[in-house]
């Protein structure tokens, strides 16, 4: 970088029915109290509006690789980095690349499987809306759903619900991390699972891991057990 910038731009495009995909594998900016002058933006426009930011670091130290993966909604992101000056230590260390737009959601009847926000691990693009329905294969099986990881945005300071990203199970909405004891839930035979965006900061996502079960069936692996034990 050249020391005597203090702001850099940059203006990234792939084609039009792809999206932008940017990895950050290096950070490292030199102490300072002012956020102002230490700041790393995505947004997910050409331009910096304030409602079209996926995410902003600000702050000092150094991130190890790979520090973050980003998703734009379209065609299109601009990054920017402020910074010192002065410092000669301050290093940014990025690459984007295009790829698929994916449609999201979906039907599936399965024993068992997996679903997760769009482009998960990478962080999922905002203004996004998704809508999946499981079904065991027989009504004779209920649903058993785990959530590996979730990270979303939370809801709004003295908002009494999820007014912003959320994940909806069943009915329930869900916009912060869940306790570990909350994360296996059992379901009847379908489940609908939706998951929503906003236009502005964006985090890791979800992965849910399911199966169909029945509870005869455990009990039949019960007694099994218990014969071959004695």
């Amino acid at each position: 970088m050249n020391p005597k910038k203090s702001f850099y731009q940059w203006r990234l495009r792939v084609p039009s029915n792809c999206v932008v995909k940017l990895v950050v594998t290096s950070l490292h900016v030199v102490a300072s109290e002012s956020c102002a002058s230490h700041r790393l933006s995505a947004y997910d426009f050409l331009l910096p509006l304030q409602n079209k930011i996926i995410t902003r670091w600000c702050g000092s130290g150094a991130w190890t690789p790979p520090v973050i993966r980003l998703t734009s909604s379209s065609n299109v992101m601009l990054l920017t980095f402020s910074l010192d000056h002065r410092e000669e230590r301050n290093i940014l260390k990025a690459h984007f690349q295009a790829i698929p737009k994916i449609v999201c959601g979906g039907h599936y009847i399965s024993w068992n499987g997996s679903l997760s926000s769009p482009y998960y691990p990478s962080y999922y693009p905002p203004n996004i809306d998704c809508s999946w329905i499981i079904r065991a294969p027989s009504p004779a099986y209920k649903l058993s759903l785990k959530i590996l990881a979730m990270q979303i945005q939370e809801k709004s300071p003295g908002s009494s619900k999820c007014d912003k990203d959320w994940l909806e199970i069943d009915g329930v909405r869900y916009c912060k991390d869940i306790s570990e004891s909350g994360r296996n839930r059992e379901y009847g035979y379908s489940v609908a699972i939706n998951f929503h965006s906003d236009e502005l900061v964006t985090h890791r996502g979800f992965y849910i891991e399911y199966r169909a079960f029945s509870h005869t069936d455990r009990k039949c692996t019960l007694k099994g057990a218990n014969r071959n034990h004695f």
